[in-house]
């Protein structure tokens, strides 16, 4: 919708994040943005690019290296590990590795140096809460029912720890993957991607700096559990609006939303995450996601995460990397 053109080659392994970012893991990728627009950011695992109204290509290899040669217009490089930054102009380019950017000026070479070759060893499988019989729901203190027509209208899982004085009104979130698609022993790597995005419940500006805890339903018999169960039988439940039952749940991992931001990318990826899914017995992965910074002011913001019938952003959704 923002005019960006996104070509890609295979072998590859691209996240479309948001309406404005990507994320190449590797492959090759050509990307061309109408030059009214600007900003159009494209990830790798060790830079950021965003486009200032051009085209380029860009091709990261396996284990992260990339090169970048700007065909039109220019772009900025970040490197993630050093910090670095840097404008690219048009007809000029920059190979990205270990913390460093040097120029690469030479396009018909570029990418041909070190050729990208099909990697049998391990491939890459996407599970979002829509496919199969995964799902997603949240749930309300107060016993507002995730079938309600408020809940089931709303495109967004909400998360949030409320106030001692108004704790009916915390909520949190329940996330089901099919892993019947996969063989689960398989899993060499996993990690789990949310979007954030604005609810418009309460204000950002009262909220103050967030973390969240993604834990792993280890008791199967509460996979079966319906959408509509309420807050005291939802899976795991507990007393305290940012926990849950460690007696039958396993923490995965956290995250953290700083003050006043809410929209963006999140990510957990932890050996706990593989040892959760690989242990699966009955193909269904149910996971709980939950604020554990409890609000100190009432008409705090209410987190909002894309949920599996959200039109803009992608849903919860597993990257797992599968052994051969």
């Amino acid at each position: 919708d923002v005019g960006a053109v996104l070509e890609l080659e295979g072998p590859a392994d691209l996240e479309i994040m948001n309406p404005t970012r990507c994320r190449l893991n590797s492959g090759k990728l050509l990307t061309t943005v109408r030059t009214d627009f600007k900003g159009f950011v494209v990830e790798t695992p060790n830079a950021i690019l965003t486009d200032q109204g051009t085209s380029f290509c860009i091709s990261v290899q396996p284990d992260g290296e990339s090169e970048m040669h700007v065909l039109d217009g220019c772009v900025d490089v970040e490197d993630r590990t050093s910090g670095i930054e840097k404008t690219v102009l048009g007809k000029s380019g920059v190979r990205l590795s270990r913390g460093k950017i040097v120029e690469s000026h030479d396009i018909e070479q570029g990418s041909a140096v070190k050729p990208l070759l099909p990697t049998a060893e391990n491939r890459v499988v996407h599970l979002t809460t829509s496919m199969g019989s995964g799902a997603d729901y949240w749930v309300q203190r107060d016993d507002l029912r995730p079938g309600s027509e408020m809940v089931s209208s709303l495109p967004m899982l909400l998360v949030k720890w409320s106030t001692p004085d108004h704790a009916k009104y915390d909520r949190k979130a329940v996330m089901k993957f099919d892993l019947s698609s996969i063989s689960s022993k398989a899993i060499s790597n996993a990690s789990l991607h949310l979007n954030a995005t604005p609810s418009g419940l309460g204000f950002a500006s009262l909220t103050i700096d967030s973390s969240f805890a993604v834990y792993g339903i280890t008791d199967d018999s509460a996979d079966s559990l319906p959408a509509d169960s309420g807050w005291k039988v939802a899976p795991a439940s507990a007393e305290s609006g940012g926990s849950v039952d460690t007696r039958s749940a396993k923490l995965l991992g956290r995250f953290d939303i700083p003050q006043g931001v809410q929209e963006g990318s999140y990510s957990i990826q932890s050996p706990e995450l593989v040892d959760y899914l690989s242990q699966d017995q009955n193909q269904i992965a149910t996971m709980i996601l939950v604020c554990e910074t409890q609000s100190v002011k009432a008409a705090s913001l209410v987190f909002g995460f894309a949920a599996s019938n959200n039109s803009t952003h992608s849903p919860p959704t597993l990257r797992l990397e599968l052994s051969k």
